[in-house]
């Protein structure tokens, strides 16, 4: 039997993500990440030394402890009277960001160079057709003129300025929601839970239903909840953490309807943790509203940043609290402001106006 039909897919796909980690990069190195994927594709993010950098890119500004009233409720009703973003399956949902995040490099002499890398992305997602992603770097930025020497002399060409990586993704048929199995078809993303409740309920079950299906599970989904607790130090912050995750990349990722979009904003208010921090600023300076989730036995901190009067979702960062995750505590690890999206029907950047 497994541990619940809803999210068994999910929880084996997220932990397999987190425990076992995958293949290192050798050269450049991203940002310790919650499970990320581009189009249901995993990203596979390894610790890192510890970047001073990162204080080049910034931490936001005007940040402000002032709560302001229910900003995530607003979100949720401004979602209802914007004009869908839902693409058929033969269109492309276009979204652009801008982001920074730490790399590195270990050259053979044993000295290792960190940098603090700013890129511009572009992803074109269909169900039908082709989807691609491309990512340029448009900045680097160096603790000396000799790390930014040597970078330049020994990093190779596609980790320079103005270097662009491609990557095309065949046509799945699905749109990658982080609910239920996390690849749904446009018939399933309709067919989503417009209540809040109802929305969070498919994430994750009543304590009353956990402690039930926990009591008939088997040896083995045993084991990987012990290791989940191991990671998260327990079920409840695991589940916590795996909402935020689903609920949070399902918006930074995927096209959905109005009245889903709109779910998503009240499913957000009931995870256990959410605090509203008042207002904030993204990383090109856009003012919104600021919720953050914080992690306190993994030591990370993750803020989000929307407009509650369009449901416009922002920015987001990612900031280090704890020692042991690979940075210095109160790092800034990934900074990312989502600039622009819309409907196109063409793998060209479409004339959009910025999200606000």
């Amino acid at each position: 039997m497994t541990l619940w039909p809803e999210l068994e897919d999910s929880l084996v796909r997220s932990a397999a993500r987190e425990i076992t980690g995958g293949a290192r990069p050798t050269t450049r190195r991203g940002p310790i990440r919650r499970s990320r994927t581009t189009f249901g594709v995993v990203i596979v993010t390894a610790a890192v030394t510890a970047v001073l950098l990162v204080l080049l890119v910034g931490r936001g500004r005007d940040a402000t402890s002032t709560a302001i009233a229910d900003p995530l409720a607003r979100a949720a009703s401004a979602a209802l009277h914007q004009p869908s973003l839902f693409p058929n399956d033969d269109q492309y949902f276009f979204v652009r960001t801008e982001g920074t995040q730490p790399t590195g490099m270990s050259a053979k002499s044993g000295r290792s160079i960190n940098a603090v890398e700013t890129l511009i992305t572009d992803r074109w997602q269909s169900a039908d057709r082709t989807s691609l992603q491309r990512t340029r770097i448009v900045a680097l930025h160096f603790a000396s003129a000799s790390d930014a020497a040597y970078w330049r002399a020994h990093g190779g060409p596609d980790a320079q300025v103005g270097a662009t990586q491609s990557m095309s993704i065949p046509a799945s048929r699905r749109y990658f929601i982080d609910i239920g199995r996390g690849e749904l078809t446009r018939a399933q993303v309709l067919a989503l839970p417009s209540n809040p409740r109802a929305l969070y309920a498919k994430l994750v079950p009543s304590s009353k239903r956990i402690a039930e299906l926990l009591r008939h599970a088997s040896a083995q989904v045993l084991a990987q909840i012990a290791k989940l607790k191991s990671e998260y130090g327990s079920l409840t912050n695991y589940l916590a953490w795996f909402a935020f995750n689903a609920l949070t990349s399902s918006f930074r990722q995927s096209p959905m309807p109005p009245a889903v979009r709109s779910a998503m904003y009240g499913a957000l208010a009931l995870i256990p943790g959410i605090k509203s921090i008042g207002f904030d600023r993204d990383l090109v300076g856009r003012r919104g509203a600021a919720i953050v989730f914080t992690d306190h036995f993994r030591g990370i901190r993750w803020e989000e940043i929307f407009d509650p009067e369009t449901s416009a979702l922002l920015g987001e960062r990612e900031t280090a609290i704890g020692k042991d995750v690979g940075f210095p505590k109160g790092s800034l690890i990934e900074n990312v402001a989502y600039l622009d999206e819309a409907v196109t029907n063409t793998l060209t950047v479409p004339r959009t106006q910025r999200l606000h």
